[in-house]
């Protein structure tokens, strides 16, 4: 661990690096970025697997993680690349395809393995990676909330069943998510204006979010549509009454004015 000096322009970054048995060569270079006497200041702790690093990552987030291309089999990285930088180090850079299918699970860099033993380029990268993982987190909550009901959006709506989704490898439960829609939505703005049916659309989401529990999400998609994510049931049955449950209270009149 380097300790940070506070004068420094950059951040220090957390790194975590699945070294395995077989990238031990590249691995090397890391002791030379920890060396650097200047710029950005890292802290690097080592896994030999992804079953290790995926129990690190569990107890305590990191700003970035570099592994070896046999991270591209890892079962948890599309959940690990959403709000951490992930980042490749291969042999030589692969096809097109093969990028591709990298980019799609999330991952933000594939470096050469040449890379690892150029401390200032590999430095280099670890930052801009981070970075653009931040702004990336930055335009997913600025549009993760519906403005009219205060709700998640159908965005933020995937992003929560994919970490329940990924919980519920581990510790299996049944789940459900219902879609309601408010039938007439679109007579009362006619009929009453714009201003009426936000009314509207902001007491439905009220009422929705007082008939689940805190750990279940209500979301909105946008118009007259919302969807609500039950995390965990004792039988799948209960979904079909937390739905008339809803429902009911949805059918209660309501004052917009």
């Amino acid at each position: 661990m380097t300790p940070t000096d506070p004068s420094s322009p950059f951040p220090a970054l957390r790194l975590l690096a699945v070294t395995g048995s077989g990238d031990a060569a590249w691995s090397k270079g890391l002791d030379a970025l920890v060396a650097l006497p200047a710029g950005p200041r890292f802290t690097i702790e080592r896994c030999a697997d992804h079953t290790s690093a995926a129990a690190r990552l569990a107890q305590a987030p990191v700003d970035a993680v570099l592994a070896g291309d046999s991270a591209g089999a890892w079962p948890g990285l599309s959940q690990t690349s959403l709000n951490t930088a992930v980042l490749l180090v291969v042999p030589s850079l692969p096809a097109w395809p093969e990028l591709q299918r990298w980019l799609r699970l999330g991952v933000q860099d594939v470096l050469p393995e040449a890379m690892a033993g150029q401390p200032e380029e590999l430095a280099r990268a670890l930052v801009l990676a981070v970075e653009r993982k931040r702004l990336e987190r930055e335009a997913r909550k600025a549009y993760a909330t519906d403005l009219g009901t205060g709700l998640p959006t159908h965005a933020q709506l995937i992003e929560h069943m994919s970490h329940l989704l990924a919980l519920r490898e581990r510790e299996p439960a049944p789940m459900a998510l219902l879609v309601l829609r408010l039938d007439g939505l679109p007579s009362v703005e006619r009929r009453l204006g714009t201003e009426s049916a936000q009314v509207l659309r902001r007491k439905a989401a009220v009422r929705l979010r007082a008939g689940v529990r805190a750990s279940d999400v209500v979301a909105s998609f946008g118009g007259d549509a919302f969807a609500v994510l039950l995390s965990a049931m004792e039988e799948p049955q209960h979904a079909y009454r937390v739905a008339d449950k809803l429902a009911q209270a949805l059918r209660q009149p309501f004052s917009v004015a």
